[in-house]
């Protein structure tokens, strides 16, 4: 389901969920539910549905809470903040990078850092955000994981041009789209073009 969304195939991905939610009832394991919902959250992303990613990831997140599992890796803050961001709610997203970075800081890794300073990068001024998702960027040098890498390029990029610094927006989203293009991430490809 989680590829299915990342790549764009909205039935599979909705079907797969759907299919990983009843596996997970039926099993009792929940932590397959969480991926299940952060797969159709990351679908309505990519999508550029950010209420429906919200909506999705929400419930995931008090998911977790239900179940007790704080493990900032899995955690759909980070796109929780992204969704907010989207949907001009910057307070509240500031609130929710807040309390992930405390959680990624405490479990000190490089992945939930990285997340952690590229949500901070999100809803950060126009002084201060590329400083943080250089940050990221170096974070995410310690990690295997293409797609989040590319994601914080892709917002960088898409940062700098708001901020009219369109040579170096470039170099970031030909970055990113190469790696969407890559990993087949439709979506997230189109975004970055």
């Amino acid at each position: 389901a989680w590829l299915d969304g990342l790549e764009g195939r909205a039935a599979e991905c909705r079907a797969h969920a759907t299919e990983g939610l009843q596996l997970s009832e039926a099993t009792g394991m929940g932590l397959y539910k969480a991926w299940a919902m952060i797969a159709q959250g990351m679908l309505e992303l990519g999508l550029g549905h950010p209420d429906d990613a919200l909506r999705h990831l929400t419930e995931c997140e008090t998911w977790l809470d239900e179940i007790s599992i704080s493990d900032p890796d899995l955690s759909p803050a980070p796109d929780i903040v992204d969704a907010l961001v989207r949907l001009d709610r910057k307070g509240e997203a500031r609130q929710v990078a807040a309390r992930y970075s405390a959680a990624a800081a405490a479990k000190g890794q490089p992945f939930p850092l990285a997340r952690a300073a590229r949500s901070q990068a999100l809803v950060a001024d126009d002084q201060h955000f590329a400083e943080l998702f250089e940050s990221a960027l170096r974070h995410h040098d310690s990690t295997p994981d293409t797609f989040e890498r590319a994601r914080t390029q892709l917002y960088f990029g898409e940062r700098l041009r708001r901020t009219r610094k369109r040579v170096e927006a470039r170099k970031h989203l030909r970055v990113a789209l190469k790696a969407f293009d890559e990993l087949g991430a439709a979506p997230w490809a189109e975004r970055a073009m």
